[in-house]
């Protein structure tokens, strides 16, 4: 096997657990975004996500530890998600390379 094959064969296995390690991350944080409604003087917080066509809001609270947790978790899965759409086209470039060695 040459050292070039060898090598990307390593990196698709890196890859691989990398996505996993990701997509795990990813269904363990919430998804959406937090919203701030505003109720007469008070600022009500709600985090929002799409449920198929539906836009869905479940309730935070008002501005708390809470509220500034799930923003850094929705924050966090946005991350996650961006640098697994990078894997995923890093895969894509490791499959096409090891089709055309082969």
């Amino acid at each position: 096997m040459s050292l070039i094959k060898t090598m990307l064969e390593k990196e698709r296995s890196r890859n691989e657990y990398m996505r996993e390690y990701y997509r795990n991350q990813i269904a363990a944080l919430p998804k959406g975004s937090v919203v701030a409604k505003k109720a007469g003087n008070n600022i009500y917080y709600y985090l929002q996500y799409r449920n198929g066509p539906k836009v869905l809001s479940d309730y935070i609270g008002k501005e708390s530890e809470k509220v500034d947790r799930v923003r850094e978790q929705t924050t966090k899965r946005k991350h996650f998600e961006a640098m697994l759409s990078k894997l995923n086209k890093e895969n894509t470039e490791i499959q096409k390379t090891l089709e055309v060695i082969k």
